[in-house]
């Protein structure tokens, strides 16, 4: 048996060689790793002070400025999520004021469409007493319209001055009031005469079961 050979004993076949573990390419490796760190550090100490003062403080520098961009993300984005809260709250209140103020114009237009004389084929009584409720320069007023969209009083102009046709609009939302039996509250639109945005709630008017005039009460946006 060679001595540079390991050998192991098999019952039934006698002796195998092993060939032994080869140490050189180890030390090889180890040549080599040893030789680049006294390559590296010999590079090191070629390196003046200030440049060596350089690398430390880049290597200080970095990191903190990561944890400064990082700190600065999250600020902006708070900031972002508290605008975005800010503003939701605010549309909601608006929102609100806005649901609020329907309401009572609802209210209102509703009651001027029980009077009775608003039935009458004259209706300077009726509009006399819109007059009364909706004076001008408040940003409301009252229309009455026929079936087919003239306009027969608004409280907007003068008595007896002509009146136009309502706008096509105006006619949709005086249609489906009419079509539906109740109360139509319009997009907003432009207003016919004013040219201002204005909403507009339809009450429909019925004589005898038939479709018969349609109060609008407008409101300025």
């Amino acid at each position: 048996m060679r001595p540079s050979s390991l050998t192991w004993e098999h019952k039934s076949r006698g002796l195998i060689e092993l060939p032994s573990p080869d140490y050189s390419r180890r030390g090889a490796i180890r040549g080599i790793g040893f030789a680049a760190w006294l390559s590296c550090k010999a590079a090191t100490n070629r390196l003046s002070i200030p440049r060596r003062l350089g690398l430390l403080v880049l290597a200080l520098a970095l990191p903190l400025n990561l944890i400064i961009v990082g700190t600065i993300w999250g600020l902006v984005e708070r900031a972002d999520d508290a605008q975005r809260t800010g503003l939701l709250y605010a549309t909601r209140s608006i929102a609100a004021g806005v649901d609020a103020g329907l309401e009572k114009f609802i209210a209102l237009a509703e009651s001027l469409a029980r009077s009775p004389v608003l039935l009458d084929q004259n209706l300077d009584a009726f509009e006399a007493e819109a007059r009364r409720e909706f004076p001008q320069g408040t940003g409301a007023w009252v229309l009455v319209a026929d079936a087919n969209g003239q306009q027969l009083m608004n409280t907007l102009t003068q008595p007896g001055e002509p009146l136009p046709r309502r706008n096509p609009p105006g006619i949709e939302a005086q249609q489906q009031a009419l079509a539906t039996n109740g109360i139509v509250v319009s997009d907003v639109m432009r207003g016919a005469m004013t040219h201002d945005w204005v909403v507009s709630i339809e009450v429909p008017i019925f004589k005898k079961g038939q479709p018969f005039r349609s109060l609008g009460r407008k409101a300025g946006t």
